[in-house]
């Protein structure tokens, strides 16, 4: 059971801190650029939720597994997106 609620956790805690990233993603993307600050902690939030889902995907089950694996694939996206949009600078 701790396990189940560890994945839903990390899972909210996912979606969170990939909606902050989209939010400073866009502020990038406009024409004023967004504090470089921010938009650095967004990126290492992505690092560090990323490697924590890692962590917890090797003691759970398949199904979470899964679920965790979606998630790291949609934060390596943002990641990938957030790398992009600051080299075009």
């Amino acid at each position: 059971m701790a396990i189940h609620q560890q994945v839903d956790f990390y899972l909210l805690k996912a979606n969170q801190v990939i909606e902050q990233a989209q939010e400073q993603l866009s502020l990038g993307m406009q024409v004023q650029e967004g504090d470089a600050a921010e938009y650095t902690n967004a990126q290492q939030k992505l690092e560090e939720i990323s490697q924590e889902i890692e962590a917890l995907s090797r003691s759970a089950t398949a199904e979470q597994r899964d679920q965790l694996g979606r998630a790291q694939q949609r934060l390596r996206q943002m990641q990938n997106q957030m790398i992009l949009q600051r080299s075009d600078y």
